[in-house]
């Protein structure tokens, strides 16, 4: 058996428990020794395949060697060579919580401390802004206390004192706390509705749809003043509700008014009609001979100020008596023959394109509607097949979304090759021509900015060959061709699925407010990494299955408002590295998930972005040239829109490029991607022709399969990639999966296949590894983690800026070395900068504050604050790394 190598290098270490990480054949045991003056400690036989150990409390202030031996089929390896090291002086104080430059989210902030000493400590004393804090002493050894803290920077001390000496810690860092609402929230509860018989009953379908449909563009009305309607129909509503309502929450303080009618849910309907009328001018009626008016009702809905009301329905009594008349009819009107009505266009032939195309002219040509929130849903056509899925697949309740912002809704084909099953009498290719139609037009309105599409291929009802009647594509390749036209015209997908298709209260969700930025745990350093075993002094990597499990598929902010409070009550959260793809655009209508995310995650939780970046796209489809539409490259839209919410959610790793039909993926889509996303990429091998690579600074992985709630079928998977004895990396993509998934996988498949050296990585452990491995240097790196500057500042006003700095990279930032530069004005200008230099060095790991003097802009109005590190060697956005931009006005 090979001789263990000590991967640790540091000959000066910060802890007295060390972590001591080594290189070894794969083993089921481990012993370590550590020598000083003080004695020797010895571990004895600890059962475990990891490659690294964390030793007892060692004597502080001494010299010290360590060793150490693996256990194989019973037999025991040499000793190691000596890894010779020197423990610190007592106390070794160290604050974990708040970290110093970091931010952190208010009222309640939790002070923790960890303190280690061989002698009793002689006291703990700490405060927080001059103000006596009390630390209590844990069961983990860890000192904590608790404090209510308002928005803006605060500076916590901590000192103990150990055997005769003391030890002192400071944090600067700044609170976000959640802006209070305190108006009236009404609560429409219409869950009963769910119970339904609407897959026998087509009257219980009819009635649902009405009640839906009318409640949704209800909500999205109601809400536009404000968060003022929830509609409850889903028990994620009550949880959602219940989280931001707890004590100190955005809704904490916001009284509550339930309108139940248990039987009668239209009554409460019209209660709540009572309540908010005066966001409704009348109703348009929609004609159910032609299913496609129920969409085109919505785009009316939101644009008009009105409500839907079916033709024939019984809700128009209670309508009329609330004083609501009718101020845009569509029954009728379509008959697929003629002209298109209103317009000088002759009928194309189908009733449904002609209503399609009629709306795109009233609402989206003249600038109307929205041409940056469009809706992709299924249309009236459910009451035709309402027993096919779950009776929330007519995604109603999506809809109050799109009335809130006054956007525009349509379902078509994405195929040009067969008709249509809701239109089977049409020419084949009359619902792509017409989709593609309205795409250009809202590309021409949004002036060729990015545009959302919530939504998805209605693949149980139509278009596929699992319809009835039966088309002729998979679903699969059904969605990929959909995204294929909407990336054409600069569209991304906010993927609402079947299966957790609906959502509720997206009207109401995205107006919870959230802070400018959120920060991450911070990347592992190179010592980190060698003191886990994984790689040495001389950067050589261990012979190890470096695996990613990429956590999706959340690129549908309905999947993640149905999905992501269940996933993260798991026990074993927390426990195993989990890297969460939570799609940042997703924040627009599900606000509240990334604010409980960032307040509950562990050291072992991450976020990425997946499914392409911010928004499910192709992206080879933004890149000339671009077959469909033929348009200008979307490039500079895609990373504008990226660069902002990647900055605001401090995403820097997309883990997964899915390029459907647009073919494999070029360097320039890839370097398209590294513009906001540097930090790494992962793909599948139908888009990548070579191997993992570097583009630029990003490093670029094969994803490698997907795997599934199996784990036997997982471990049979992921052994096919293995080749033991020579270091991997290993992607592997999962979907609403959750962490006792992935550590009975990785438990299980340690214990069956010792050989073969398996380890889960964190999402930045594994690109950078990667990237080291590739060539490429992880240096300058940063996260910028605060600035104090104010929402408003007066005109051509002279101030000082405190900015938080995080080093992400392996590399030093030496004072003198490494300053920050900044400056304020309408626009990015880096050669009108101040400079404002480091006080220290920062190692990695480590954080600073930085303060620098600016002078607002002279004229009032929107400005720019911008900042980046820079070195010798240029900026370190040059490395790919981000520069901050946020936004004040001058006053």
């Amino acid at each position: 058996m090979p001789q263990p190598r000590i991967t640790n290098s540091a000959d000066a270490i910060d802890t007295l428990r060390p972590r001591i990480g080594f290189m070894a054949a794969p083993h089921d045991a481990v012993q370590v020794c550590v020598e000083s003056a003080a004695g020797t400690y010895d571990s004895g036989t600890v059962e475990t395949a990891d490659y690294s150990l964390i030793s007892a409390q060692l004597a502080p202030g001494l010299d010290c060697s360590a060793r150490v031996r693996v256990r194989a089929e019973g037999s025991w390896s040499e000793w190691s060579g000596a890894w010779r090291f020197q423990t610190p002086p007592e106390p070794v104080l160290r604050i974990v919580r708040p970290a110093h430059a970091g931010s952190a989210i208010g009222p309640d902030i939790e002070v923790c401390c960890e303190i280690e000493s061989a002698s009793p400590l002689a006291g703990v004393r700490a405060s927080l802004d001059e103000r006596t804090l009390h630390l209590s002493a844990a069961e983990d050894g860890l000192y904590r206390g608790i404090m209510s803290l308002e928005d803006g920077m605060h500076c916590l001390r901590v000192e103990a004192e150990a055997g005769g000496q003391s030890a002192c810690a400071l944090s600067e860092f700044w609170v976000w706390n959640s802006p209070r609402e305190t108006g009236e929230i009404v609560v429409l509860d219409l869950s009963e509705a769910g119970s339904w018989p609407v897959s026998e009953d087509p009257a219980a379908a009819l009635r649902m749809y009405d009640l839906m449909h009318a409640a949704a563009c209800l909500q999205g009305l109601a809400n536009r003043s404000g968060p003022r309607l929830l509609l409850r129909c889903y028990d994620q509503d009550d949880e959602w509700l219940g989280w931001l309502s707890r004590p100190g929450a955005w809704l904490a303080e916001a009284p509550v008014r339930r309108i139940s009618r248990p039987g009668e849910p239209e009554k409460a309907l019209f209660e709540a009609i009572a309540l908010f009328r005066d966001a409704v001018r009348g109703l348009v009626v929609w004609d159910p001979g032609v299913p496609a008016t129920s969409n085109v009702a919505t785009t009316a809905a939101g644009v008009e100020d009105l409500l839907p009301l079916r033709a024939g329905s019984a809700l128009a009594s209670g309508f009329q008596s609330l004083g609501l008349e009718v101020s845009l009819d569509l029954s009728g009107k379509f008959t697929g023959t003629g002209h298109i009505p209103d317009t000088e266009f002759a009928s194309t032939g189908s009733a449904k394109c002609d209503a399609c195309l009629w709306a795109k002219a009233r609402y989206l040509d003249t600038g109307r509607a929205n041409a940056r929130v469009l809706g992709y849903w299924l249309d009236a056509y459910w009451l035709q097949r309402p027993g096919r899925m779950p009776w929330w697949e007519h995604c109603l309740t999506n809809h109050d979304w799109i009335v809130r912002n006054r956007g525009f809704v349509f379902d078509l084909s994405n195929w040009g090759d067969e008709a249509p099953q809701d239109d089977p009498g049409q020419t084949p290719g009359t619902d792509l021509e017409t989709f593609k139609a309205i795409l250009l037009s809202a590309y021409e309105q949004a002036g060729g900015e990015m545009i959302q599409v919530s939504g998805f291929t209605p693949w149980a009802f139509k278009y596929t060959n699992h319809a009835d009647p039966p088309g002729a594509h998979e679903p699969v390749a059904t969605e990929w061709e959909v995204v294929r036209v909407l990336s054409a015209y600069n569209c991304y997908l906010d993927a609402d699925a079947h299966g957790l298709s609906a959502m509720a209260n997206a009207s109401l969700w995205t107006q919870a407010p959230l802070p400018p930025r959120f920060v991450q745990t911070p990347p592992p350093t190179r010592a980190s990494l060698q003191a886990r075993g994984f790689l040495d002094g001389e950067g050589v990597l261990a012979p190890l299955a470096f695996t990613l499990f990429y956590i999706g598929d959340f690129d549908s902010a309905a999947w993640l408002y149905r999905r992501e409070m269940a996933l993260w009550r798991d026990e074993a959260r927390g426990s195993v590295p989990m890297g969460w793809a939570f799609n940042p655009n997703l924040c627009a209508r599900m606000a509240p998930a990334f604010l409980y995310a960032f307040s509950r995650m562990s050291a072992n939780d991450w976020l990425t972005a997946g499914d392409s970046g911010a928004g499910y796209v192709n992206p080879a489809m933004l890149c000339e040239p671009r077959p469909i539409s033929g348009l200008p490259s979307g490039e500079a839209a895609w990373i504008r829109h990226c660069r902002e919410l990647y900055r605001r959610f401090n995403l820097r790793i997309t883990g997964f490029l899915i390029n459907g039909h647009a073919g494999p993926l070029t360097r320039e889509s890839e370097a398209m991607t590294a513009a906001f996303s540097p930090d790494g990429a992962a793909t599948q091998a139908m888009w990548m022709a070579e191997e993992s690579h570097l583009n630029g600074p990003m490093p670029v992985a094969l994803q490698h399969h997907d795997l599934c709630p199996d784990n036997e079928a997982n471990i049979a998977c992921m052994q096919r990639f293995r080749r033991p004895g020579t270091a991997q990396f290993l992607d592997f993509r999962m979907i609403l999966q959750g962490p006792s998934l992935i550590r009975d996988l990785m438990n299980d498949i340690r214990r069956r296949y010792p050989g073969c050296a398996w380890e889960a990585l964190d999402p930045y452990a594994f690109f950078y590894l990667l990237r080291h491995s590739l060539g490429g240097a992880n240096t300058r790196r940063a996260t910028f983690t605060f600035d104090s500057i104010p929402a408003a500042v007066p005109s051509g006003r002279t101030m000082e800026v405190a900015v938080g700095v995080r080093n992400d990279g392996w590399d030093t930032w030496e004072a003198g070395d490494v300053w920050l530069e900044a400056g304020a004005g309408t626009a990015v200008d880096w050669a009108s900068v101040a400079r404002a230099d480091l006080a220290q060095a920062v190692p990695p790991g480590g954080s600073a504050v930085v303060r620098v003097s600016l002078s607002a802009p002279s004229a009032p109005g929107e400005c720019l604050l911008y900042y980046d590190l820079a070195s010798a060697e240029g900026g370190f956005r040059e490395a790919g790394n981000p520069w901050w931009e946020g936004r004040f006005r001058a006053r």
